[in-house]
């Protein structure tokens, strides 16, 4: 019987991920149709903030609360775990986020949205900030304990998009209930919580794993 509930959960879950995508990809179509336009980075503009952007996108969604980017009293509890042990970079694992650094709503179906702007420009291409580390994902330190080898990474993004398919109610997990997908000028590209994979393959992509836990070296 528990395995059989787990199962039923899991086809919900992926059912609303589903809706939850259309929801957001249908919201940001309305609005390129509003201001006739035909790339999203006419709607997800670099001179706008995460706030301004949301309030384009929002308005083609049933919205029942609102909180603006970086008030950290909205939905100050809500946290998102990992879809599975990962590296912050000095062995320890990743936390789970806030993020607050999103323009957020809550929607009527009781699902959380989030919106940031990225600052590129023009075709939404730019380039991010990385540092070398070892096939463990630990940052490879100088004699000071200073990050080493840093160097820009290609990217493609006109915005990112959260969302959370049941909002308050947990697991409150990348690859279970919540998703990250980063807008380009013309489709989404999925990112935290793979949400092409878990549609195609209708399996969530959560594991898991003890907040606690700590990397070990290969090997060791």
């Amino acid at each position: 019987m528990p395995s059989l509930i787990g199962a039923y959960k899991e086809k919900v879950l992926i059912a609303q991920a589903k809706r939850s995508l259309s929801i957001v990809l249908n919201a940001v179509s309305a609005a390129k149709a509003e201001a006739e336009v035909e790339n999203n980075g006419e709607i997800f503009i670099s001179s706008n903030t995460s706030d301004a952007t949301a309030d384009i996108i929002f308005a083609n969604m049933n919205v029942v609360q609102r909180c603006k980017a970086n008030d950290t009293n909205c939905l100050r509890d809500y946290k998102v775990k990992y879809a599975k042990a990962t590296n912050d970079g000095y062995g320890n694992y990743r936390q789970p986020e806030t993020l607050s650094y999103f323009s957020r709503a809550v929607l009527a179906d009781g699902s959380i949205i989030g919106v940031h702007q990225s600052q590129y420009s023009g075709s939404c291409q730019d380039y991010f900030t990385a540092w070398d580390t070892d096939a463990d994902g630990n940052y490879i330190l100088d004699s000071s304990g200073n990050k080493t080898g840093e160097h820009l990474v290609p990217e493609t993004d006109c915005g990112h998009v959260f969302f959370d398919v049941n909002g308050l109610k947990g697991p409150n997990q990348y690859g279970a209930d919540a998703y990250l997908i980063y807008i380009t000028p013309y489709s989404y590209i999925q990112s935290t919580g793979t949400i092409n994979d878990v549609i195609s393959n209708n399996k969530l992509s959560a594991q898991k794993y003890d907040l606690n836990g700590s990397f070990k070296k290969t090997g060791n």
